[in-house]
């Protein structure tokens, strides 16, 4: 269960109880310890610009990925035939070195 309460309620509260210096002293340090913790948490909030940014980033980043998917593939096409052609030559010089031989 949360239970709130407001600073004036705060310091009335601890007024009759410790007096009223060492209330406001109290309430003043409860305050800025509220309001710093509060600042923590929310610098480590995302704004719309930040996600924006991550968006575009992520975008560039998915763009740049098909370019290396297409120049890897065209690099696979290439070391393929590249394999072949040899593969070819040393079949023919097989075939030339075997019937020389004979």
């Amino acid at each position: 269960m949360v239970m709130t309460i407001s600073e004036i309620q705060l310091y009335e509260l601890l007024a009759s109880k410790i007096g009223r210096t060492e209330a406001q002293g109290l309430v003043e340090f409860v305050e800025a310890r509220t309001d710093k913790k509060i600042d923590e948490k929310t610098n480590m909030l995302a704004t719309k610009h930040d996600i924006f940014e991550i968006k575009q980033e992520m975008q560039a980043m998915r763009t740049d990925f098909a370019h290396v998917k297409v120049d890897l593939v065209k690099w696979m096409i290439g070391t393929g035939i590249a394999l072949a052609s040899v593969m070819v030559a040393l079949m023919v010089g097989m075939i030339k070195y075997l019937q020389v031989a004979n």
